[in-house]
């Protein structure tokens, strides 16, 4: 657990000590976040990731196999593609899993760390969300979402460059890691619509409704577009933490998106939170909708770390700034330590692969 505390810290002094006022103090402040969080995945050992077991049996299952096979076999255990197809070039190239590990953690980290520098005025407190959120957490586990992610991230990017052609094509490689991505299709939708308090007022109409209406309307949907996903419904309705977290962060980026005037430079960014809050508004009745939950995180971080970074707001000053990453730090140890204590996702004890080597 202490690595994890000691990462939080190592994020929040980096900021401190290079800064946060020019891009090239973003830039450097975010190679250091991309080199400790590459680090800390790409050295760890099988064992830290509830599902890495899985993956790791999946590599050397498929060593000596033909290419074509290889993707038969990842398709008969409900792998995509994708990943298999990675597996596959390394176990010809030099049959290393950790070299799997290193090349997985690089594409993660180098996409999240990249998007946060593109597009994030605060990133400090992007990887902070980020991290406090789960979702780097997540990502020791779900590699075929995390890439999934990281490919619609730089779906985002084209996006508000217009290039259509890279949107779809980064779409379509999210999808053949993880089906899952196909909803950030939704992003076509939103790009050029201003996300206005009519927008505001349907988007919170409709959480409340799901929350209401959470199971029957799961029960309606899930057996037509998820059929192998039906034995995952459950019966009780806990709407839980992150939902309420989500729903009420939603509330508060528009507000304060809505009182400085900044609601059209992150307009798309709202979208995202808003359909991400939707998303999470299904609480525990299906695993799927939470899963998708994933995908919107990073606008999440994206919108709040922009909101609260103008040179006309109340946070202008350096010194407030400085205070919300304070706030923050604790706000994220609350969340997700207790996490880390309950052994979230098996990512503790965290082990190097060295101390593992069977």
């Amino acid at each position: 657990m202490a690595i994890y505390i000691v990462l939080i810290f190592y994020i929040v002094l980096a900021n401190l000590l290079i800064g946060n006022k020019t891009d090239r103090a973003r830039k450097r402040f975010c190679i250091c976040a991309f080199l400790a969080l590459f680090l800390l995945q790409a050295l760890r050992s099988y064992t830290v990731g509830v599902d890495l077991q899985a993956y790791r049996i999946t590599f050397f299952n498929i060593d000596g196999l033909s290419f074509i096979k290889s993707l038969q076999y990842g398709n008969s255990v409900r792998m995509e593609p994708a990943l298999v197809g990675i597996m596959w070039i390394i176990n010809k190239l030099c049959g290393s899993w950790q070299v799997f590990i290193v090349v997985i953690s690089l594409f993660i980290n180098a996409v999240v760390c990249g998007f946060a520098y593109r597009n994030s005025k605060n990133p400090v407190i992007f990887i902070l969300i980020y991290i406090g959120l789960g979702l780097f957490v997540f990502s020791f586990s779900g590699l075929r979402q995390m890439c999934a992610i990281a490919f619609t991230m730089v779906a985002y990017d084209a996006m508000l460059r217009k290039k259509f052609i890279s949107f779809i094509l980064s779409i379509a490689l999210a999808c053949i890691c993880h089906i899952s991505a196909l909803i950030m299709i939704v992003m076509i939708l939103f790009y050029k619509k201003r996300f206005t308090f009519k927008w505001f007022v349907a988007f919170s109409i409709l959480m409340v409704a799901i929350m209401l209406f959470a199971q029957q309307i799961a029960k309606l949907i899930v057996p037509v577009i998820f059929p192998r996903y039906v034995n995952y419904l459950n019966k009780e309705y806990t709407f839980g933490f992150l939902g309420l977290f989500l729903v009420m962060t939603f509330w508060l980026l528009y507000a304060m998106n809505y009182y400085h005037k900044k609601v059209k430079k992150n307009n798309l960014a709202l979208f995202m939170v808003a359909i991400g809050a939707c998303c999470q508004s299904f609480g525990n009745v299906t695993t799927i909708t939470s899963r998708l939950t994933f995908f919107f995180i990073p606008y999440f971080a994206l919108a709040f770390s922009n909101s609260i970074h103008s040179e006309s707001s109340v946070f202008s000053s350096q010194e407030k700034r400085n205070l919300i990453v304070l706030y923050c730090i604790f706000i994220l140890l609350a969340l997700f330590l207790p996490n880390i204590l309950e052994g979230y996702l098996n990512v503790t004890p965290y082990q190097f692969f060295w101390q593992n080597q069977t």
